[in-house]
Parts: structure tokens; C-alpha cells; sequence
């Protein structure tokens, strides 16, 4: 299943908008969205978050592109734990980060979600790209475990420096370095200087995260962007520049044993002890919250599911088709409190093969009792 961007001609200000075909009499009647106009500089857009049980890493995350200059986070919510779900509650209200919540119709028929990518990240990333685009300057699109460090310099500075000094970049483009990290389990103990002392670089690089500058890119992916203009190239970043740190391996420590951890990295230090200093001031009002202050990170969901995805296509696969997460078969966990997005969808068969799903309300967060799922 791909993302396809329809351009069409309206009447000015439009309040209802139908699609069908010549000859058919039903219409599929389309939600209309006005794209946020509020300015904000520079937007990062993440991956959906779905069975979010590693709550460290997302508030590192959200710390880290607050203090470099990213405007607003744009979270896209398919579940996690409610402690987690909380906390992401905190940091909206504090005008952060933006909460969307995200679903796919399941379509029986047709087996729909199995025919996704991941769990729709083409849809999601260029949903929010065109939600943001006339807003910002730039949008970042990565994981919440991608940390985006230039050598110390705020983000926009950097950026519009870039496409001044090089008026033909496309969009800039990060290698991946790949690492790993320690951290506590609990609010009352979690500390980021700690944390990123810890941090151990890996000999494993992949392709990384990049930057659009929204004035030249017109739809967006996990990596790189389609250029239709062929003068345009991108930028990638050297090491002399930043990097795109990966914490792809983040492991929780035992409270008891934080003194027998091996600190590693003496990585940013001035940032680090300002982004820690941020935290610990917000720490405050999270600890006000009992399921976030009684959170602990936990290990349920994430190794089932890498070890699932990484099973679906490719040599020796157990599951054959699209890579995707609905594949899986995640069990489930009584009494685990869940926090997941939810909505029906209304069918319009406009033809014989033409079936348009259509959300009948907005998505919405609902609680279930018995752990999370998609």
C-alpha cells in the first residue's frame, strides 16, 4: 500500500468536498483539513509511536529538540502504556509537542493493514508534512530514537545557513551512527547527563534521518524525499559537521548497580548538563502525575516485535509479503493499563472496485486494561 497525493481544483474556501466517478451515484464525502498556518519555524514529524513501553528514550527525545530549536514535535499515537501516554499529555501542555492520533482501517476483505509498509509510516510522515508545511520552514522526520547533534549549534541558524552557502541542496541528509545507552528505570532516578555519559557508539551505520526545507519539498519519506527538480542535490552531513546518533539499544539498569556502569561518553557536555537542567525542572510537574511517577521502563513488547518484523520477508522469511507490524502476533498482557487510538470508518462503494473508507468522527485515545495492540 503506497500514499498518493491527489491535486484537483475547487471553489474558493470550500466547506464540503465529495469524490466519485462519472457514473456512479454514490459519493464518498471527504473530511476537510486546513493546514496549520500558526508559524513555527522548524516542525519535526516522528514515526507512530505503537506499543511505547520505553519511556527514557521519549523524554530524552522530546528534551533534546526543545533545547536545539524544534518548535513542535508532532507524535504520532497508536499506543502505550499510560504512564507514557501521560506524560506525552504533560509535554502537549507545555506546547512541546503535538499529539495525533493515528489509525488504519482494518478491511477484512481486502486484508488492508497487511498490505502497509511498517505500520504506515508513508502515510503519517506525509500527513504531518503537508499539515505543517505552510507553518514551517523545516521539518525533521526521524524516530524518537534518533538524536540530531550539529556540533553544538542550534538548529535554524544551521539550516538556513546551509541553503543560503548552498542554494542547491535539496534537503539534508544524516548517516546514521549507531549506539547504545543505559539508563534508569524510574522518574525519581533518571538523570540525561547520566544517561549520555553512558552512550556507546557501535561500528554499524545505515542511512539516516534528513531535513526538508518545506519551500522545495513536496512529499516526504523515513529517509530521503523524492527531487523533482534535478538541480538539486543533497547535503550530507559530515562528521565535522554533527551526526545523527541512533540509540537503537537502550537498556535499563538496575537502580542498585548505577555505580558499577562504565561511563563511556564525554559527548556534549555544555548541552547535555542545559538539557538535563531543562528535565529536572519539568520532572517536577511529571512527578505530580501518579501513573508517570510510578512508570517503570519495561521489556514486553519490543523484543517480540523486532524479532517478528525482522522474520517477514527476505531470505529464509517465516511470514512473506509487505513488512509490516500488523503481521505480528503480539500477546497480550492482563492488567497492563494501555492507552490506544481508536476510530470507525464509514465504506462508500463509489464502484464494482472502488471502495473509499472514510473516518466517521475524529481519532480518539481509549483505555484498555488488558495491555496494548494495534
Amino acid at each position: 500500500m503506497h500514499t498518493f497525493i491527489a491535486v484537483c481544483k475547487t471553489v474558493p474556501n470550500p466547506t464540503q468536498f465529495y469524490l466519485s466517478t462519472i457514473n456512479s451515484k454514490e459519493m464518498a464525502k471527504i473530511p476537510i483539513r486546513n493546514a496549520i498556518q500558526e508559524k513555527l519555524g522548524i516542525v519535526s514529524c516522528l514515526n507512530p509511536m505503537f506499543f511505547a513501553e520505553k519511556w527514557q528514550i521519549i523524554a530524552l527525545s522530546i528534551e533534546w529538540y526543545s533545547y536545539f530549536g524544534v518548535n513542535r514535535q508532532i507524535y504520532y499515537f497508536i499506543s502505550a502504556l499510560k504512564g507514557i501516554y501521560d506524560m506525552l499529555k504533560v509535554y502537549e501542555k507545555e506546547k512541546l509537542i503535538q499529539i495525533e492520533y493515528f489509525t488504519v482501517p482494518d478491511i477484512k476483505d481486502t486484508d488492508s493493514r497487511l498490505q502497509l509498509d511498517y505500520h504506515d509510516q508513508a502515510g503519517a510522515f506525509n500527513d504531518c508534512y503537508l499539515n505543517y508545511r505552510e507553518a514551517a520552514d523545516f521539518i525533521i522526520v526521524h524516530d524518537s530514537d534518533d538524536l540530531i547533534y550539529l556540533n553544538g549549534n542550534k538548529f535554524y541558524q544551521f539550516f538556513i545557513q546551509t541553503w543560503i552557502s548552498q542554494p542547491q541542496t535539496a534537503y539534508i541528509h544524516f548517516i546514521s551512527q549507531f549506539a547504545e545507552v543505559y539508563s534508569n528505570k524510574t522518574l525519581k532516578n533518571f538523570d540525561i547527563n547520566f544517561t549520555m555519559k553512558t552512550l556507546n557508539f557501535l561500528p554499524i551505520t545505515d542511512r539516516g534521518k534528513s531535513i526538508y526545507n518545506t519551500s522545495l519539498i513536496e512529499t516526504v519519506w523515513s529517509h530521503h524525499a523524492t527531487v523533482y527538480d534535478k538541480k538539486l542535490k543533497p547535503k550530507i552531513i559530515q562528521d565535522s559537521e554533527g551526526m545523527q546518533i541512533h540509540a537503537r539499544y537502550f537498556y535499563d539498569i538496575n537502580e542498585t548497580l548505577i555505580d558499577n556502569v562504565t561511563l563511556i561518553s564525554s559527548l556534549l557536555p555544555t548541552d547535555i548538563i542545559a538539557i538535563n537542567e531543562n528535565f529536572l525542572q519539568r520532572k517536577q510537574l511529571l512527578s505530580s502525575y501518579q501513573s508517570i511517577k510510578t512508570m517503570e521502563s519495561t521489556n514486553r513488547y519490543y523484543t517480540a516485535i523486532d524479532k517478528c518484523v525482522q522474520s517477514i520477508g527476505g531470505d529464509n522469511a517465516e511470514i512473506y509479503g509487505c513488512r509490516t507490524h500488523y503481521a505480528c502476533k503480539i500477546p497480550r498482557f492482563y492488567n497492563v493499563h494501555c492507552i490506544e487510538a481508536r476510530q470507525t470508518y464509514q465504506k462508500y462503494q463509489i464502484t464494482d472496485s472502488l471502495n473509499i473508507f472514510v473516518p466517521k468522527s475524529p481519532s480518539k485515545p481509549v483505555i484498555n486494561l488488558n495491555g496494548c495492540s494495534l
